[in-house]
């Protein structure tokens, strides 16, 4: 009994609140339906914000105190070890000055370490005692430690050592362990906070939920009464038509399009979505049909069979009578027939000149040309195999940037319908593109062909070449050695000579024939240095040399030039250049040599 009077009740409920909502429109029922969620939606967002408001205050209190005060400890135990590292490292260092820099680290170490518990110490109060008495053992240790670093300072490591062993290590780590165990004790209560404080969120996203989950739970109860009344009549009238579209049955009427109410306005929604799936059907289709063609395109070696595929491509969809493609020449102003559907390519005219008939119109003007047979003067064509009679002839130009590469002529049996025209006006950017390829593929082999011809006649060229080249460098070679042989012998003979008895006259007279000797003797080598160079057999020689000798050799060279033009010739060498040097010295006084005459050439006083 108790459980039909509930029932009873139900029932009431419901036929009052469908009377109550029977004049409003569906989309009124639906914002009725959704008001006990909104309802609970915003005393939910109302609760979880004034909860995470707290619980974000407390969490900014728990990091701007406690884990600023941790961060600072942990900052303290730091500079602990570095002070205990920097009075190793001062005990160990042998350098007074380097000493002294580390004892300044030392005083600047320690205040640090204050500035950082004093730091903590403002920021967690509650631990301000503990944080006194490690900082008092620090202090210790720094006290501990101007006795070490007094006798570091004068030399006595010894002593500092043992200091360093019996007071400052027991002192500094009883300072470090009371930092560890603050640092613990206050990162444990900051994680019991952090603990509290996830807890308290979770509970807050929980009673959210449920309250969201509530409201959800009263609007489902309204929205399932209306769709029970109303919503399952209006949806079953439109499963059918809905079916129709979804099964590609998109050329069928809809009814109910001219009435004002919702169904209305459904039906010509539906409407609306025939025609968008007629439009996505006939843009898949063609998007099919363009790649397939483009795929075939790409494949083809010339325009032949670029014509051949393409006008095959298009009469699979258009009912071709005949086809044919015209080509333009390099200056896009005569199109010839390079290929046909259904008629011979070599009929008459094949070519025609930019404006010429409608094939040269349709390029002059860059637009597709239509001609329609009509009833009383239907149109004939000859194909040269006989007499055709089409309901339509198209002129298409097949333009890429700006330039006509082609025409395409197509005859149809039928009208051309909407869908054709569509797939005609996607596939022309893609057969410019492919034309414009194949083209530019055709002009690149033939220029690989020339390449290879050219390639072949420069490797002649520079085998004739390089045995110039050779015969150039082994000449110089030779006469270097032929003029190098009598060379040697002036220089030997002078060189004998001048260890005789001469008058001094003599003696000026054979030393300026030894100098000039090795001078020239220098010049032959730079022209075998030269024919090294080009044969790639030049060496660097790596040798002990004095550089005196080679500056004194530069000035008996130069020194006579010099004092011909009456310039003041100097050597200043830079102190911190070594006497003794290890390389190739005949190179280095070739360079020089070169340099000091070029300026002695270029100089007219000093």
């Amino acid at each position: 009994m108790a459980f039909l009077r509930r029932s009873r009740s139900a029932i009431e409920v419901e036929t009052l609140e469908m009377g109550l909502l029977a004049n409003f429109r569906i989309r009124t029922k639906v914002f009725v339906a959704l008001l006990p969620l909104a309802f609970m939606v915003i005393v939910a967002a109302l609760y979880a914000s004034i909860e995470m408001n707290r619980i974000d205050a407390r969490y900014s209190d728990l990091i701007s105190k406690d884990v600023k005060a941790l961060y600072n400890l942990t900052i303290a135990r730091v500079l602990s070890n570095r002070f205990g590292w920097l009075l190793y490292q001062e005990v160990a260092e042998p350098d007074a000055d380097r000493m002294r820099v580390i004892d300044a680290d030392l005083d600047g170490t320690a205040a640090e370490f204050h500035s950082s518990v004093a730091l903590a110490r403002t920021e967690s109060p509650s631990v301000a005692q503990k944080i006194d008495g490690a900082t008092a053992l620090f202090d210790q240790a720094v006290a501990d430690s101007r006795p070490i670093r007094a006798a570091t300072l004068i030399g006595d490591s010894d002593k500092a050592i043992k200091l360093t062993r019996e007071t400052f290590d027991p002192e500094l780590r009883r300072s470090r362990q009371s930092l560890t165990d603050l640092a613990d004790e206050l990162r444990a209560t900051v994680d019991e906070q952090s603990d509290e404080l996830t807890a308290k969120t979770h509970r807050t996203i929980l009673i959210t939920w449920i309250v969201i989950i509530l409201g959800l739970a009263g609007s489902f109860i309204i929205a399932l009464s209306i769709v029970n009344v109303e919503g399952v009549r209006v949806v079953s009238s439109f499963r059918s038509r809905i079916l129709d579209v979804a099964e590609g049955r998109l050329d069928l009427p809809i009814a109910n399009l001219d009435r004002p109410n919702e169904i209305g306005e459904m039906s010509r929604a539906l409407q609306t979505l025939q025609i968008a799936a007629r439009e996505r059907e006939m843009v898949g289709w063609v998007k099919a049909e363009v790649a397939t063609t483009t795929e075939r395109l790409q494949s083809t070696e010339d325009f032949s069979a670029f014509a051949a595929i393409l006008l095959s491509r298009i009469s699979e969809t258009l009912n071709l009578l005949y086809g044919a493609f015209y080509l333009s020449n390099e200056n896009l102003t005569r199109f010839s027939r390079v290929g046909a559907f259904a008629m011979d390519v070599s009929t008459e005219p094949r070519e025609f000149d930019l404006g010429e008939a409608l094939v040269g119109q349709a390029a002059a003007e860059r637009r597709s040309l239509r001609i329609i047979s009509g009833a009383d003067k239907p149109l004939q064509v000859s194909t040269g195999a006989g007499t055709v009679t089409p309901a339509c002839v198209l002129f298409v130009p097949v333009v890429n940037q700006d330039d006509v590469l082609a025409v395409i002529e197509l005859a149809s049996a039928a009208p051309v319908s909407e869908r054709q025209q569509a797939l005609l006006e996607a596939l022309l950017p893609t057969v410019a593109l492919n034309t414009k390829i194949l083209i530019s593929k055709l002009v690149t082999r033939k220029l690989l062909q020339q390449t290879q011809e050219q390639a072949a006649d420069l490797a002649v060229a520079k085998e004739t070449a390089e045995t110039a080249t050779k015969a150039k460098s082994d000449f110089l070679s030779n006469m270097s050695h032929e003029i190098r042989t009598p060379m040697n012998a002036i220089i030997g003979m002078t060189h004998l000579a001048l260890k005789t008895d001469l008058s001094p006259k003599q003696t000026d007279y054979l030393t300026k024939v030894k100098f000039a000797a090795h001078a020239l003797l220098g010049i032959i080598n730079d022209i075998l240095d030269f024919s090294k160079i080009e044969a790639g057999k030049l060496d660097i020689e790596k040798t002990d040399f004095r550089l005196e000798d080679a500056l004194d050799n530069l000035s008996t060279i130069v020194s006579q030039k010099a004092q011909d033009k009456n310039l003041e010739f100097l050597i200043a060498v830079q102190h911190d250049i070594p006497p003794n040097l290890i390389g190739d010295p005949l190179r280095l006084g070739q360079t020089l040599l070169n340099l000091v005459n070029n300026a002695g050439k270029y100089t007219v006083r000093g």
